[in-house]
């Protein structure tokens, strides 16, 4: 035990995860009871079209906000010593908002017989609309908490995304208690409002003690950066993040909304189990690009090899696991997911895959690939939705269907992750020889 406190007061990346995990993992501990509440309340189907207007909204959410999330904290940290880096922080905002405004523009712009196409329900394609006309409020949220994660403000950020989870939890037991599934869909409208309203109030507080947020001069002589950095994410999460949820769209058409409940209490149930290695990322990227802006490229590939080296150890040990308990976990949200048992087997295989990619990312992103990140997108993005088509077309169980290809797609994501971390590792390597 004084071993560990030891190192956890000398290691800044250390106090960064115990922060995130203590106080974001007391929010998705509230988050988890929602979803929890929701699947043993609701009905089978209620729980689906529940699930596929919530997978819905982080769709959007992912495209106009939250992949730019690492980026924000990335330009939130440089920020601290360079005004290039402020000037970036403040065109990421502007196009983040943008985007949502044109992308509500034009879900409030669709009419509702075409959404209705889509969606296969009158009462989802509402709430999809309902959803345009609040998005650009919706959006604020991940930002703001990207821009305190780069600010390293672990314990404030944490404390205010506990706060607001519980807040949704209760919402959602009222908005059951009153409406069924259509009370959960507006809980999750009221939590983002309130939550974006807060994360900007807070974050004026803390900028008013600290003054890092400040005046400068026109911000144009950066905008070369829309081009290099923040399209070709855009345009990655574009292709990427709406063929999910075509698919799973399509698995409510061909089968039911119920199955696509099922496979949202698998999906989360991974969530669940990422959650950790998740926060650890957030807490790594501001310290990888403090190293990488530093020019510590030995400390920063040293901490790379640690870190794939305790995954690796982790994930022997708990797949197993998972592997073993699969059912007890399915039946906690409900003794009828406990027949999705072999699709759930499927997406643990996923797991070593995803997250492996999701650390490589983090290289990419931080020594600003992100035109190497477009590319991986596409070719996964295709690789995902011709397989799950081509499984579909050979009568494979829908939801199995979905996590083939989507495991194929991560197969893809991570190939070009390693690719990319071994090439700046040897370019490093011959720069210092040289």
């Amino acid at each position: 035990m004084h071993i560990f406190l030891t190192r956890l007061s000398s290691s800044d990346i250390l106090r960064g995860f115990v922060s995130t995990a203590v106080w974001s993992g007391l929010s998705k501990f509230f988050v988890l009871g929602v979803t929890f509440y929701c699947s043993n309340t609701l009905t089978q189907e209620g729980f689906g079209e529940y699930s596929f207007v919530k997978n819905t909204l982080n769709v959007l959410l992912t495209i106009c906000a939250v992949n730019f999330s690492s980026l924000a904290s990335k330009f939130a940290t440089e920020s601290l010593r360079s005004v290039v880096s402020l000037k970036r922080m403040y065109i990421l905002f502007i196009f983040v908002v943008s985007v949502g405004f044109i992308f509500g523009v034009l879900l409030l712009a669709t009419p509702l017989h075409i959404v209705k196409s889509f969606t296969g329900a009158e009462s989802i394609a509402y709430f999809v609309k309902l959803m345009g006309a609040l998005l650009p409020i919706f959006i604020i949220q991940p930002v703001v908490a990207a821009v305190f994660r780069g600010y390293k403000e672990f314990n404030r950020v944490g404390r205010y995304e506990a706060a607001m989870s519980l807040l949704y939890l209760l919402l959602t037991v009222l908005g059951i208690r009153f409406l069924g599934y259509r009370g959960a869909i507006y809980a999750i409208m009221t939590y983002y409002v309130i939550n974006s309203i807060v994360g900007v109030w807070l974050l004026y507080m803390f900028n008013h003690s600290v003054g890092y947020i400040k005046k400068v001069d026109e911000i144009g002589s950066e905008r070369s950066v829309l081009w290099i950095m923040v399209l070709p994410l855009f345009i990655m999460s574009f292709i990427e993040v709406p063929l999910t949820w075509i698919a799973q769209a399509e698995i409510g058409r061909r089968a039911s909304y119920a199955m696509v409940g099922g496979l949202s209490v698998i999906m989360s149930i991974r969530y669940i189990i990422q959650i950790l290695p998740t926060y650890f990322y957030q807490a790594f990227v501001p310290y990888a690009a403090q190293l990488f802006a530093s020019g510590m490229h030995d400390e920063y590939f040293e901490k790379y090899r640690k870190i794939i080296k305790v995954e690796t150890l982790l994930q022997f040990i708990l797949i197993p696991l998972l592997m073993f308990f699969g059912r007890f976990l399915l039946s906690l949200y409900g003794a009828s997911y406990v027949s999705y048992y072999s699709s759930f087997i499927v997406s643990l295989v996923s797991i070593p895959l995803l997250l492996y990619g999701a650390l490589f990312k983090v290289n990419m992103m931080i020594r600003e690939h992100q035109r190497i990140m477009l590319k991986m997108s596409v070719y996964s993005g295709l690789i995902f939705i011709l397989c799950f088509y081509l499984f579909v077309f050979l009568h494979i169980n829908p939801i199995d269907s979905f996590l083939w290809a989507q495991l194929l797609q991560y197969v893809v994501q991570l190939l070009y992750g390693i690719m990319s971390y071994l090439r700046d590792k040897n370019n490093v390597a011959k720069s210092m020889i040289s």
